[in-house]
């Protein structure tokens, strides 16, 4: 298991994109906590934590992200949903596989 942040001014979209390039690398996303690094840049400053486990045998599908009350997307399974700043706004959101 590891962490990455994801910038928080991105739009669900962005994040998407973010999560399945750290997953190409044989990864698999599996939450995000909104938390304040007291080692960070900017201390005091909100940031999204995302946590990844490795994956051996595949990559996992394309995830879609949506904010909670969106459409879910056709065909797609909900695998997470939670709390992330979403263009700098704390959100709810989805991710479907």
């Amino acid at each position: 298991m590891y962490y990455r942040t994801i910038p928080t001014n991105l739009a669900v979209a962005a994040i998407a994109s973010l999560i399945a390039d750290e997953e190409a690398g044989g990864s698999k996303f599996v939450e995000n906590k909104v938390t304040v690094l007291k080692t960070s840049n900017k201390p005091g400053t909100p940031k999204n934590m995302a946590t990844f486990v490795e994956v051996d045998d595949h990559i996992p599908a394309e995830p879609v992200l949506t904010l909670q009350g969106d459409a879910p997307p056709a065909g797609k399974t909900l695998q997470w949903n939670g709390v992330m700043l979403v263009g700098g706004t704390m959100s709810v959101v989805e991710l479907y596989r």
